[in-house]
């Protein structure tokens, strides 16, 4: 009996693993991955059952043989092999009919596209990597022609048998939806209405996108008057092709709408040209124009200089809702740089000055030079100097240290230019005493009038970032003394200038100083680097394989989540639990939250809200922004919204976050919404307690959609123990009698686990002034 059931287990694991694998296939056809998308798919390829019956023989031989052989993602339902198959299955359906003969064949091509899929991953993917797209399909689709002829079953290539039986296309809705039902081998309205819906479940921008590719290659066939087999194919492989593009691998935005068009154009050309020579050789096009449509312009637009416009999803992409969401969030937040330069640059002093002429200033800072940055030091009565600042060595800013803005390799030092007088400028000799460095192939960096004899460095040497350079002067052109930094390409002195922006600078503003990212001063500003805590730098911390579990409540959430740190492959750190998966990364003077894959309702997603970064400075006087995207504390939008968010930018909303430090040694961020509602009150409220080296204890957040809260504790797991007690007791799961089996509470705390009479204690649950 015990064999029967350990066998009947196996098999229910099987079959679950199997329905799985189909409903991912199905949902790979539109290039989703949810399982309503994958139903509504079925569906539509149920209006053809013989098409439905071979797809499915065709993707579950393709998927077992790829999990028998061992081929990479197979054990998980790889889609690719499943999703590849279930095309050249449902093309045998509908070619052949529901017959013994098609069904052997299916199987038969079943099992060969597992080991032509396996074949395109190595060449396309980590030979090229390039996406595989289903190019197994096309390629079998030949076999299967030729198996056609060999098994006296229906002539000429699917599509012009899709074609006969479809009335004639026009350029209506009931065209479109027919052409949509091509994708599934069921050429009529109805089906496509089914596929329709499955890309409206996965994505509303991913429709419209379909919708408009569509109808533009329907608009167009009708004006040429192009036949119904070709324009058919073209319509179907123009709508893969725009969600593709407009979407998938490309963020949404104007620019790429603009290149799924020209993408679907694209599509529609390949079907229509080679629908001629194709008939005649009997050669099937299925999805051959979605291919060589898709895979020319991700190649050709690997050739631009800049990765923009449309910028290219170079994270692990999802829906096309939320590669734009991603995207905006890290635009928003300063993850991607206003300069394109992959080296942080820091400020080149130490202490606060103030900017005196930044971009596009009216003196200096014009044309070529326009992205200059002009730095002295002013006063608290306003003045740049002491007395009347006759002498050079009267301004505040004389004589101080210059440091390196990055690491980097001395290339020019220039130091015997003496001094103006106040008032005149040496224009013979621009510059004056500078130092220029190397960080990156062309990137450098320039400071000048210095100090005359004032450089401690010499040409060669290497320096680390906030090392000294030389001391501020009034050399060369520089009627006062101040300090000139710029970014340049080349290693003229001198040379055009660079965009800049520095990576992380405080900008003074009476209150002790707000910590921005990718700060561009501007003129009357003052600013300093963020003098980093080391205490804070220790504190927040998630140290590698540690592990908490955290309580959950309040609006949308309720329950038990464990959290654990690890590491990828590619050496990155995130918060993980069966939810989701938060990744973050610390740097030099902050710790930064980046991409978040989480449920709604995740402990995970609390966080990146609470905490999606912390400024390491000094408790008390730490305070930073950051920017949260409107899902987050709107709730959910309505579906309209996304067909529009490619046009208009997401109204997201700016976070001031505060840390501080609480009795006892817990440190507290708090953050509210720079805007505020119509009560005058902070739109969004959040609070994170933390305890050094031990991890966030508790975390509140405020939103229009109500209050949520996490705090740390344990899961009691009841566990008998040997022990028996002859007294009564309270145990954690309510009175025990005397003579009953003492229970042990095992409590799992920060990855260790211990044996525990009693209830555990919980953290002390303080809301603050923040929550009353």
């Amino acid at each position: 009996m015990a064999a029967v059931a350990i066998t009947g287990a196996r098999l229910g694991r099987e079959i679950v693993w199997a329905g799985r694998a189909l409903l991912r296939a199905f949902s790979q056809i539109v290039l989703s991955e949810a399982r309503p998308t994958a139903v509504l798919l079925a569906l539509a390829a149920a209006f053809s059952p013989p098409s439905l019956a071979c797809g499915i023989a065709c993707a579950l031989a393709a998927l077992a043989t790829a999990r028998a052989v061992g081929l990479e993602g197979a054990a998980e339902g790889g889609g690719a092999y499943g999703a590849n198959a279930l095309f050249v299955g449902l093309a045998v359906g509908h070619v052949a009919g529901l017959t013994a003969a098609a069904l052997a064949l299916a199987l038969g091509l079943g099992a060969l596209c597992a080991f032509v899929v396996a074949a395109g991953i190595a060449v396309l993917t980590r030979g090229w990597a390039l996406p595989v797209l289903s190019v197994p399909a096309v390629a079998l689709a030949f076999l299967l022609r030729g198996a056609a002829g060999h098994l006296q079953l229906a002539p000429g290539p699917p599509e012009t048998m899709l074609a006969a039986s479809v009335a004639p296309l026009g350029a209506g809705p009931t065209a479109l939806l027919a052409s949509l039902g091509a994708l599934v081998f069921a050429p009529t309205w109805k089906a496509g209405l089914l596929v329709g819906a499955a890309l409206l479940w996965h994505s509303r921008i991913g429709f419209l996108l379909a919708w408009l590719a569509g109808t533009a290659l329907l608009v167009l066939a009708e004006a040429l008057q192009i036949g119904r087999p070709a324009t058919l194919v073209a319509v179907f492989n123009g709508c893969l092709t725009a969600v593709a593009l407009g979407g998938v691998w490309f963020v949404p935005s104007r620019s790429s709408f603009a290149l799924a068009l020209a993408g679907a154009l694209a599509a529609g050309l390949v079907a229509w040209g080679l629908a001629a020579p194709w008939q005649l050789l009997g050669w099937p096009l299925s999805v051959l124009p979605f291919n060589a449509a898709s895979l020319l312009f991700l190649v050709a637009c690997r050739a631009r200089l800049r990765d923009e416009y449309p910028k290219s999803v170079d994270f692990l992409p999802g829906t096309p809702e939320q590669n734009l969401a991603v995207f905006e969030t890290r635009l928003r937040r300063g993850l991607n740089p206003a300069a394109p330069h992959a080296v942080a640059v820091s400020l080149p002093f130490q202490g606060e000055w103030l900017c005196t002429q930044g971009v596009d200033g009216p003196l200096t800072h014009r044309g070529a030079w326009r992205h200059g940055f002009d730095f002295e030091i002013r006063d608290a009565r306003g003045s740049f100097h002491r007395g009347f600042g006759r002498e050079v060595g009267d301004h505040h800013c004389y004589g101080l240290p210059v440091i390196a803005a990055a690491d980097g390799t001395v290339v020019k030092v220039v130091g015997d230019v003496p001094d103006n007088p106040i008032g005149t400028i040496n224009v013979a000799r621009n510059w004056g005493n500078l130092v220029l460095l190397w960080h990156a192939p062309g990137l450098y960096s320039l400071v000048a009038h210095l100090q005359p004899g004032s450089s401690t460095v010499r040409e060669g040497q290497g320096v680390v970032r906030g090392q000294a350079l030389g001391a501020c002067g009034n050399s060369g052109r520089s009627p006062r003394p101040h300090l000139h930094f710029q970014l340049q390409g080349t290693a003229v002195v001198g040379a055009p200038t660079l965009p800049c922006a520095f990576a992380v600078a405080v900008k003074g503003d009476g209150q002790g100083g707000l910590a921005l990212r990718n700060a561009i001063p501007a003129v009357d500003e003052r600013w300093s680097n963020l003098a980093v805590d080391a205490d804070s730098l220790a504190a927040f911390d998630f140290p590698l394989g540690r592990s908490w579990n955290y309580q959950l409540e309040g609006t949308g959430v309720r329950g038990w989540e464990t959290i654990s740190v690890e590491i990828d492959l590619l050496g990155e750190t995130a918060l993980a639990s069966d939810k989701g998966r938060l990744a973050f990364r610390r740097t030099a003077n902050e710790l930064l939250t980046t991409t978040c894959a989480a449920a709604p309702d995740s402990f995970l997603q609390l966080v990146r809200m609470a905490l999606p970064s912390v400024s390491m400075g000094a408790p008390g006087r730490a305070r930073w922004r950051d920017w949260l995207p409107s899902a987050d504390w709107r709730g959910r939008r309505p579906p309209w919204r996304d067909l529009v968010a490619p046009f208009v930018p997401n109204q997201g909303i700016e976070m001031e976050y505060r840390l501080d430090r609480q009795r006892g040694g817990l440190l507290v961020v708090e953050g509210q919404a720079v805007s505020r509602d119509p009560r005058s009150l902070p739109s969004v409220r959040t609070r994170v307690l933390f305890a050094p080296g031990e991890g966030i204890v508790q975390i509140d957040v405020a939103t229009a959609r109500g209050l949520r809260s996490a705090r740390r504790g344990a899961i009691p797991v009841l566990v008998p123990s040997r022990r028996r007690e002859e007294t009564s007791h309270e145990s954690t799961s309510g009175p025990v009698r005397a003579g009953a089996e003492r229970d042990s509470v095992l409590l799992a705390r920060g990855g260790a686990v211990e044996t525990q009479g009693g209830p555990p204690p919980a953290p002390p649950r303080d809301r603050g002034r923040l929550f009353p």
